[in-house]
């Protein structure tokens, strides 16, 4: 065969091959893609496998104004993936005999008032017991530093919504009553007992309760998005140590994930317990449709949301495939932050070959078959 026409054979099988690009680069992409689209500040993402793979990245800025970078170590408001975190703490509590799902509250914080007195740990964990959430009427934004004893003062004398067990109402206030259970229970302030008998054996340092009194260099400015979408940076921001329990925390999106692996793995509780708080919770005969402080997809798999000042946030744990998957941003408001995790997901799982598609010279991603 003649030499240049070896040569343009050659040419034309090189040119029906597209390189695939690699997990990384591909959730790499999604994360800058979604920043871009929604007029989010700042991202980052974690992937954490029970061999301990970890792929972590950021987009976009930490603090716009500086012109700093989110990258993996940025710590961001966790939101209402506090509430997870708190349920743990609870449960190990549980386990050492110190408190009881099923006793009365009063029986853990005896100061409660008798009008909250058929309430328990487990109507509080599966958003049961009537505690309310927040409401158009009542103050639920404040800005000065709260102890869990004073956060109780928030919603104590308001009226249960319902009898507890008699149907799911989410309540954020409840997570509250838990963190002081699990003071008076440990004889700990709550974000020492979180500190040590969470974070550490979890490996998430900077999984703690929120104190902007103290600096940290990698902890994300708040931003918000207003009408229009453009993000504003917040001007007055929130104290969140009135919710401790269910709103109160921050981490970096590698700790987050690490916690969650810790969560599965029952390096935070046995076997037992840890199905137990992974599982749908029937109390009083009704379908909850929840875990133990944990929110669960169609699958079954435990996950978890953030919203709020200078956060939106997602947590899911693939049973099946043993891996977390963290997404976080220091932008509130309605983004569709599903999405975001729905792309990273499926960029994990998926199967990076070349592909043979004559003339295509693009990144390709294939999902398994």
């Amino acid at each position: 065969m003649p030499k240049f026409r070896l040569v343009v054979l050659f040419a034309a099988l090189l040119s029906a091959v597209t390189w695939a690009q690699t997990k990384e680069e591909a959730i790499k992409q999604s994360l800058d893609d979604y920043v871009a689209a929604n007029k989010v500040v700042g991202a980052s993402v974690a992937v954490l496998k029970d061999d301990g793979t970890l792929y972590a990245t950021g987009a976009g800025f930490q603090d716009r104004e500086e012109k700093s970078a989110a990258t993996a170590d940025t710590v961001y408001r966790l939101g209402s993936i506090s509430k997870p975190v708190t349920a743990i703490a609870a449960l190990q509590l549980v386990e050492a005999g110190k408190l009881s799902l099923f006793s009365n509250v009063r029986a853990h914080v005896p100061d409660w008032p008798d009008i909250h007195a058929d309430l328990s740990l487990r109507h509080l964990l599966t958003h049961t017991s009537g505690i309310r959430h927040y409401i158009a009427t009542k103050r639920d934004v404040y800005f000065e530093q709260f102890t869990v004893t004073k956060s109780l003062d928030v919603f104590k004398d308001d009226a249960l919504l319902f009898k507890p067990g008699a149907r799911v109402s989410y309540s954020t206030h409840a997570f509250s009553l838990v963190a002081r259970m699990i003071e008076t229970a440990s004889g700990e302030e709550f974000a020492a007992y979180v500190a040590k008998h969470v974070s550490a054996p979890a490996h998430s340092p900077t999984l703690q309760l929120e104190d902007r009194s103290k600096q940290n260099a990698n902890r994300s400015q708040l931003y918000t998005q207003i009408a229009n979408g453009d993000p504003s940076r917040a001007i007055f921001v929130e104290n969140i140590s009135w919710k401790s329990g269910g709103g109160g925390m921050e981490a970096s999106a590698p700790d987050l994930a690490k916690f969650g692996m810790a969560a599965l793995t029952t390096r935070l509780l046995n076997s037992h317990t840890t199905d137990f708080m992974f599982q749908k919770q029937i109390v009083d005969g009704l379908d909850t449709e929840r875990g133990l402080g944990w929110d669960l997809d169609a699958r079954g798999n435990p996950e978890h949301g953030g919203s709020q000042q200078g956060c939106r946030a997602l947590m899911k744990i693939d049973k099946a495939t043993r891996t977390v998957f963290v997404v976080m941003t220091n932008t509130g408001g309605s983004h569709p932050i599903g999405q975001l995790l729905q792309s990273v997901i499926t960029a994990w799982k998926s199967e990076f070959r070349l592909t043979s598609r004559r003339g295509e010279r693009s990144m390709k991603v294939l999902p398994a078959q």
